[in-house]
């Protein structure tokens, strides 16, 4: 009787099957979708570092007034709850190797810069305070700047030229991110931040990176070090870029989106499941109705 009543009226089967397809389609399209931003979504959030501050200050040139990176470093001795803290200075310098020239970006920084990244080195070591004090000419190198310039050779002790100047390569970071491109930090060259700045004929340092033992501690320490920018140039020319705060509303984003993404499917069942309880109470009336005829007669 089912099969009679499905092969006799086609164009009411087909439509409901459209129902049911529509809606279980939508469930499982949603879910895929929601699935693959989140998983896209944490994998980024694992590689950057949650306790980390970017200070960024934007009259750092101003001559009268000036925040040092020893204001810095005095700052982070006094403060509860930092464990880190380094200078950042950034430029366009080529380097070279051979007939090999990488055209990305230098990174001038301190002895800490690795240990506030979390970055782990694959061959060689970071360079050291004393490096950086005494302005030394070493370098540590991203995973994709190792194979623009040495192939699969591990580069430790090997010299390359930055600006014209020779350095030598002490380290390799891991590689960062899962594929490796001219962009991000697998394509940077760190040098001492005392070099970086002479090389790139700078007076003063604009940004910092600070850490925190605890991504709980950032907001303390975030308003720690806009006091103290705000007692030294007596302006709002700074920013402090809170990293746990942002992965908190990211994290909030996301939940809202897997809420209406569920929401967005559930309409979807709803829809095809009114359409086969309409088609099912037509079936039930029309074959009452028969039934009925069937008796009377």
């Amino acid at each position: 009787m089912a099969v009679s009543s499905i092969v006799s009226n086609k164009a009411r089967s087909a439509l409901t099957m459209l129902g049911i397809i529509i809606g279980v389609l939508a469930v499982i399209v949603m879910v895929n979708l929601v699935t693959a931003s989140t998983m896209s979504i944490k994998e980024w959030m694992d590689q950057m570092a949650q306790n980390v501050l970017e200070v960024n200050i934007w009259n750092s040139n101003d001559t009268t007034r000036t925040f040092k990176p020893s204001d810095m470093a005095k700052l982070a001795a006094e403060t509860d709850g930092i464990e880190y803290q380094t200078p950042s200075v950034s430029g366009n310098v080529s380097v070279k190797n051979a007939n090999r020239t990488f055209n990305n970006g230098i990174e001038g920084v301190n002895e800490h810069y690795a240990d506030i990244m979390r970055r782990e080195l694959a061959y060689g070591s970071f360079f050291s305070e004393t490096d950086v004090n005494l302005r030394m000419p070493v370098a540590v190198i991203g995973e994709y700047v190792r194979q623009s310039l040495f192939g699969m050779r591990n580069p430790v002790g090997q010299d390359i030229k930055i600006g014209g100047e020779i350095f030598k390569v002490v380290g390799v970071l891991e590689q960062k991110n899962s594929e490796l491109s001219e962009w991000g930090d697998d394509a940077k060259v760190y040098i001492p931040y005392t070099k970086a700045l002479r090389l790139l004929k700078r007076t003063n340092v604009d940004m910092y990176y600070v850490s925190v033992e605890d991504p709980s501690q950032s907001g303390a320490a975030q308003t720690a070090i806009e006091n103290a920018l705000y007692n030294a140039y007596q302006s709002r020319d700074y920013w402090v870029y809170n990293q746990a705060e942002h992965m908190q509303n990211i994290s909030s984003e996301m939940q809202g989106m897997t809420l209406l993404a569920a929401a967005i499917a559930g309409i979807s069942l709803l829809v095809g499941g009114i359409g086969i309880m309409n088609i099912m109470l037509v079936s039930v009336t029309e074959r009452t109705k028969s039934n009925g005829e069937k008796s009377i007669g």
